[in-house]
Order: C-alpha cells, then sequence, then structure tokens
C-alpha cells in the first residue's frame, strides 16, 4: 500500500488560521501538532504496520491514529482511504458530505485515495484546515488549507 501524492484540491490559503473558525473541541490537546508517534515517524515510509494495520507514515495510519486519540475509537484495518466509507458504514460510523470538526476527510481521488483529519472548519465552512501524513509532502507531516466539497467525511463518537 504504497501511495503517492494525489491531486487533491489545491491547497488554498485566502485566509490566515486566525481567521478560521474553532469549533467544540472532545479533548484538550495541543492542535495542529504531530503527535503521530515517534516509533512510526522516524522509521522509513512503510516500513512498519502500526498498530492499526495501516503502514506507518500513510494517511490511513495518521488518520487512524488521529481518530484513537481524540475519539478512542479503534480502526482496524480499513484498507486504503477509498475504502473506508465502506468500512465505516459496515461498522455503524456514520458518513455524510458536510464537514465536522475531528471527523476524517476521505478524497476518492487516484487509485487509493487519500485521509484527512479536519482539525478547524471556516466559519462559511467552504475550507478547512486539515494534517495529514503522505499529502502535500511524501510520507510526512503537514497541515493545509483544502475546500470541504467533494469529499466524504467520517464521523466518530464516543
Amino acid at each position: 500500500m504504497i501511495l503517492t501524492t494525489i491531486d487533491l484540491q489545491p491547497a488554498i490559503s485566502p485566509m490566515t488560521v486566525q481567521q478560521i473558525q474553532i469549533e467544540q473541541k472532545p479533548n484538550k490537546l495541543k492542535y495542529l501538532q504531530n503527535y503521530y508517534p515517534a516509533k512510526y515517524k522516524n522509521a522509513p515510509m512503510s516500513s512498519l504496520v502500526d498498530k492499526y494495520g495501516m503502514n506507518n507514515r500513510q494517511c490511513t495510519s495518521y488518520a487512524a491514529f488521529k481518530v484513537d486519540q481524540i475519539w478512542h475509537y479503534r480502526i482496524l484495518y480499513w484498507g486504503d482511504a477509498k475504502q473506508w466509507p465502506y468500512y465505516a458504514k459496515k461498522a455503524g460510523v456514520k458518513t455524510g458530505t458536510k464537514p465536522k470538526l475531528h471527523s476524517v476527510a476521505i478524497s476518492t481521488k487516484g487509485k487509493y485515495g487519500h485521509a484527512m483529519f479536519v482539525e478547524r472548519i471556516s466559519g462559511d465552512r467552504t475550507y478547512m484546515r486539515v494534517s495529514e501524513y503522505n499529502g502535500i509532502k511524501k510520507g510526512k507531516y503537514s497541515t493545509r488549507l483544502v475546500s470541504t466539497k467533494n469529499l466524504i467525511y467520517i464521523y466518530f463518537k464516543r
């Protein structure tokens, strides 16, 4: 499961982080910091399988880690990002087309798709700040502003 950077919506930067409204936070963690375990982020990309059954430094490994960290929900062996909406529904986890704070945004573009964790949403809900692995930087952590359109969202809860 080696992913390459795929063409999602272009990184959009017409607003600053201060202009993005922050919605209710389920945990009191510092957001937008890379808490992904050192064991995985310091190893070569796709050289380890994490406790979620995902290859390290891939978007799905990071998204599964964030869901576990924030929502205490353990995703196991959901495959490539493109497959996540199917497995979410099968597990009774709701999906939809509207962004919600701390949901997982799925792009179905490309062979494998791409998973991003929603960190912040603009007041008009047209843009969001996501954190991700293997997005704009191959095998690396990044955050960026993206459009909320043409994505599938997976809504986790405790």
